[in-house]
Formats: C-alpha cells, structure tokens, sequence
C-alpha cells in the first residue's frame, strides 16, 4: 500500500489511513518499522463496547427498507423534483401500510 504511493508520487507517505479490514498485525508492524503512522477506525484488537465501528455480526437489511425494491419495483424514482419525489414516496410507503 504505502509501496505504490512511493511509486506513483515519489515521496514516502508520513501517514496511512485504512479501514479496519486492513488493520492486521502484519500491516501495523511492517508500517511502524518504516517510521509510517498507521490511523484506522476500527481494528480487531479495540473491541469495545458501543463502538459503532466494530460489529460482532454481519447487518441485515430491515425488510421495510427492502419491500419497496422488491414488491413494487421502486429501485429509482420516476419523477423530477423534490416536491414529486416526496409524493411518490408516499405513495409507495401507503402501499406498505395498506398490505
């Protein structure tokens, strides 16, 4: 990672930002022995409680979010403008209610 940055710009990078998949020992270690500070928002080493970051398990998608795409086909919206978008939401959360 901290390789092609050399390569592209020329110039070794003082720091790396990475998500939490790339937050393993290896890529810490190798990083801080070349003097780069690695930042991540999440790593498996800081579980913590009520951090928004981490999760135990994968997120499943809330069938409310869901039903709209898949019952009525509303993948994106038919209308032009805030005003007829609004209207044609509501008109798709009347189906939900009324099913």
């Amino acid at each position: 990672m901290a390789e092609r940055v050399e390569e592209a710009f020329g110039q070794r990078p003082e720091a790396v930002l990475a998500d939490g998949l790339n937050a393993t020992g290896p890529n810490i270690v190798e990083l801080e022995q070349r003097g780069i500070e690695f930042l991540s928002p999440a790593s498996a080493e800081e579980k913590t409680e009520g951090n928004p970051a981490v999760r135990d398990e994968p997120r499943q998608p809330v069938p409310e979010d869901a039903w709209p795409k898949h019952v009525l086909g509303l993948r994106q919206f038919l209308l032009q403008g805030l005003e007829k978008v609004r209207t044609e939401w509501l008109w798709a959360c009347t189906g939900y209610n009324l099913r």
